[in-house]
């Protein structure tokens, strides 16, 4: 088994994988947190809603075609709501960046708005959404080819995970 390499793997996320590859969840159901700069009027509380999020100012947007960017849309969409979406990124990273830096707000899963390295960075807030249920899953596509030896032991780590927490908790 080996991690799939294909450039447009992301694309899939959630629907159908591709032909002769499987889906393997590694952070399942985290529920998306909104970034925004440390100054910016929502970071004042500890909980955001999708409609404050609209009305506070652009966002900082995925790029179309990827489960994330279909999650966050279907939320705003079925909640009768549209937001400005300032700059599309291909990278969660850069979507966190970009909101610290006061250009726009994110929505992204809390596994990317870890930062070791944030004390010398401008300040952030992270918030909890208001709004219940948007939550994704973070995993690998695999094949059954030849195992990656650094991939095998990833997702033999993701597959041991509750039993891993429960020994060194």
């Amino acid at each position: 088994m080996r991690v799939l390499r294909h450039p447009e793997a992301h694309r899939h996320a959630g629907g159908r994988p591709p032909d002769g590859t499987r889906f393997q969840p590694l952070l399942a159901d985290e529920p998306l947190l909104a970034v925004v700069a440390g100054g910016d009027p929502l970071a004042r509380g500890s909980r955001v809603s999708l409609a404050e999020i609209a009305d506070g100012g652009p966002c900082v947007g995925f790029r179309p075609g990827t489960e994330l960017r279909r999650l966050v849309d279907a939320a705003f969409q079925s909640a009768g709501l549209t937001r400005a979406i300032a700059f599309v990124l291909g990278q969660l990273a850069e979507m966190v960046r970009f909101a610290r830096a006061g250009l726009g707000t994110a929505l992204v899963p809390p596994s990317f708005t870890a930062d070791p390295a944030a004390a010398s960075r401008p300040a952030v807030g992270v918030l909890e959404l208001a709004d219940h249920g948007l939550t994704m899953t973070i995993g690998a596509y695999t094949t059954a080819e030849a195992a990656l030896p650094a991939a095998r032991a990833l997702l033999d780590v993701a597959a041991r995970r509750d039993e891993l927490r429960r020994e060194f908790a």
